[in-house]
């Protein structure tokens, strides 16, 4: 795939995508900045566009391998963190992408896939009203419960 995607195994053995080359320094730094109006506008891009969205930090338990739901007794639990939007957001296809190549309109719920020392460090905002930084990408595994997901860069309270 171009380059562009890199497939390796994360936190708990969950086979993660991150996505390469776009994340540098500045980008989780510098380019820390919320839009009301874009948020309220609805219309997002996959990937390489960073965006912030506001909601509230949850945790939401879902059912994992091997049968996903089907037989809860045996399945192992998935403790995922999302971010509850106040408003859904509308993410846009590119084309010709096989990951990312479904709209999604109305989402109100995005998945968050975090490195693992920004994953330790999000407890502390578990329940609040938070402002998350990062790109968006369709979900393409079992272990993404929700239709759109974020690789979360940043994750603050209050804008500064």
């Amino acid at each position: 795939m171009n380059g562009k995607y890199q497939y390796r195994t994360g936190l708990f053995g969950i086979v993660t995508l991150l996505i390469m080359n776009v994340w540098s320094e500045a980008n989780v730094v510098g380019q820390f900045h919320f839009d009301e109006a874009r948020q309220q506008q609805q219309w997002f891009d996959y990937e390489t566009e960073v965006v912030t969205l506001k909601g509230r930090l949850k945790v939401r338990m879902k059912y994992g391998a091997p049968n996903y739901g089907e037989n809860p007794k045996t399945d192992e639990r998935e403790y995922v963190r999302v971010l509850v939007l106040s408003r859904s957001i509308n993410v846009r296809a590119k084309k010709d992408d096989v990951i990312n190549g479904t709209t999604v309109k109305h989402a109100r719920i995005v998945q968050l896939v975090f490195e693992p020392g920004l994953l330790l460090s999000s407890k502390a905002f578990v329940g609040e009203t938070v402002f998350v930084t990062g790109t968006l990408f369709h979900a393409h595994t079992g272990h993404h419960h929700y239709e759109v997901l974020m690789f979360v860069q940043q994750i603050k309270r209050r804008l500064r």
